[in-house]
């Protein structure tokens, strides 16, 4: 028979897993541990730097159903942003608008394609220019600032 553990992850300090730390459930807590510390798998950068930096993993319940562990879960994190956690508990999904995967540096939801042509046309409109000591971007049609030439960006200007 398979046991369930709701698992907390969190920083030896921590004393409230209703707010801090990370609420997960798995059938083999030690391997899931594992998974969460490796950065190539791993979609939450905020977790993978609490381990790295010494967060302990706890058990917290046993169940002997799938269910009940994920029930426990979103009853311990019933929105998002709670802790270390950036979805609901409860074997909850990112929200479809997400992708498949999120930006794992601040876990806002990627940009559609519509937005990534509107900034990429956007983009294309504008052009370099410099004026030796600092380069920027501004649109072909506008006059560029007193001073300032056609040009490329430099490492100068970074």
């Amino acid at each position: 028979m398979t046991i369930y553990h709701v698992y907390w992850i969190h920083q030896p300090h921590h004393s409230d897993p209703l707010t801090e730390g990370y609420i997960g459930v798995s059938s083999k807590p030690d391997k899931r541990m594992m998974y969460h510390s490796c950065p190539s798998v791993n979609n939450n950068e905020i977790l993978y730097r609490a381990i790295k930096k010494g967060a302990v993993q706890d058990i917290l319940y046993s169940f002997e159903s799938k269910e009940e562990a994920y029930a426990k879960e979103i009853e311990l994190r019933p929105h998002e942003r709670i802790g270390y956690n950036i979805i609901p508990g409860g074997d909850s999904k990112p929200p479809k608008q997400w992708g498949n995967k999120y930006n794992v540096g601040n876990h806002k939801p990627r940009h559609s394609e519509e937005f990534k042509e509107s900034q990429k046309k956007l983009m294309s409109s504008l052009k370099w220019w410099t004026n030796g000591e600092k380069s920027i971007r501004i649109p072909e049609n506008q006059e560029p600032p007193e001073g300032f030439w056609r040009g490329k960006r430099d490492s100068r200007s970074l």
